[in-house]
């Protein structure tokens, strides 16, 4: 089979550990066909601008010399935004000087400054508190949005390390039906993302009813990505992916070029 991954990172990500050579190598012994690199861009993480700005040039250089070598990978240019709209109009002005084909809009952080990775979560209490708040974030997140996909629904989640007693997401499920409802409303694309196969909660099932509920709103646009920052971690998972999303009733995969939804089959 052959598998298109819509989220991964290299080493001009400040967290990347693979260069883009390294994985594009992994694309093509993984059949990975399609392949958008969406480096990390960061409005509440420490240093999460400035890094992605120190290597820019040589992203861009690499970009272009990998699209020439690499003829049987689609490759497309994308950009991870943590909290774009903690600085709405840098961000717009950042979106403007790039030529991006996608853009994923992501919450790593609670403003003013809390990063979601290093809160202490020390109880079940702790740990429902910060889900409040990171799903009332999202709220605010798409009010404006300024981005082609929501990524990562389930981060604050997955970096809990356990503290729940058990995965389940359906406690905000009023929050959810108001924020699909406006995803829908605003045409972005709701990314399933894969990284939790790989973490404390071992699969995808926590987000079988989010994507089922998003398709009967009249959710069309849905991307899969690995979120992989290393080689071994791209287009992790993706058969459990597609199985999910076959039960939640969508038909197509999406992703986007030069900012434009495009769909194809679901394997």
């Amino acid at each position: 089979m052959n598998y298109m991954d819509t989220h991964t990172h290299t080493d001009c990500s400040i967290d990347g550990r693979c260069t883009l050579r390294e994985l594009c190598e992994a694309a093509r012994e993984k059949n990975v066909r399609m392949l958008a690199v969406t480096e990390h861009y960061d409005y509440v993480e420490p240093g999460g601008k400035d890094y992605y700005e120190l290597h820019a040039a040589r992203r861009a250089d690499e970009f272009a010399q990998a699209r020439q070598s690499q003829p049987c990978i689609k490759l497309l240019y994308g950009i991870e935004i943590g909290q774009p709209h903690a600085e709405p109009a840098e961000c717009e002005a950042f979106l403007r000087k790039n030529s991006f084909d996608v853009v994923i809009g992501s919450l790593h952080g609670l403003r003013p400054d809390r990063d979601i990775y290093h809160i202490d979560y020390t109880s079940p209490a702790v740990c429902r508190a910060v889900l409040d708040d990171y799903y009332a974030e999202h709220l605010e997140l798409l009010k404006q949005p300024q981005f082609d996909t929501l990524g990562h629904i389930d981060y604050a989640l997955r970096v809990m390390g356990g503290q729940l007693n058990k995965v389940d997401l359906t406690p905000w499920r009023d929050v959810f039906d108001e924020l699909l409802r406006r995803m829908v409303e605003t045409g972005v694309a709701l990314e399933l993302n894969t990284t939790a196969c790989r973490r404390w909660i071992g699969s995808l099932g926590h987000l079988q009813w989010v994507f089922a509920r998003y398709r009967a709103l009249g959710g069309e646009y849905v991307t899969v990505g690995s979120d992989a920052h290393r080689t071994g971690d791209l287009a992790a998972n993706m058969d459990e992916a597609y199985e999910l999303l076959h039960a939640a009733g969508f038909r197509y995969l999406t992703y986007f070029e030069q900012r434009t939804p495009h769909c194809v089959p679901l394997p």
